[in-house]
């Protein structure tokens, strides 16, 4: 990430605790807070962000990213996507 002062850091923020939900198949919240040396209540303010707009699904006090993401990026035009 960049201190560009054009980026939105809590856009980035959110990006990032998404990709460890991945990475971790599904966490709690505390799991995470561990995994990203996050306060506990900041873990928990994203994951229920990310739950309340449909992008994550919390099952038996587990996070898991939801179906969702697969619907926008299958709407993702590959060609002009750039990679890491």
């Amino acid at each position: 990430m960049t201190n560009d002062p054009n980026r939105i850091k809590a856009v980035e923020n959110m990006f990032e605790i998404v990709e460890n939900v991945g990475k971790l198949d599904g966490c709690g919240v505390r799991e995470l807070a561990n995994h990203m040396d996050l306060p506990k209540s900041t873990a928990h303010v994203y994951l229920k962000t990310l739950e309340d707009a449909g992008y994550a699904v919390k099952r038996n006090g587990e996070y898991q990213l939801s179906l969702r993401f697969l619907n926008v990026g299958g709407r993702s035009d590959t060609t002009t996507a750039s990679t890491r």
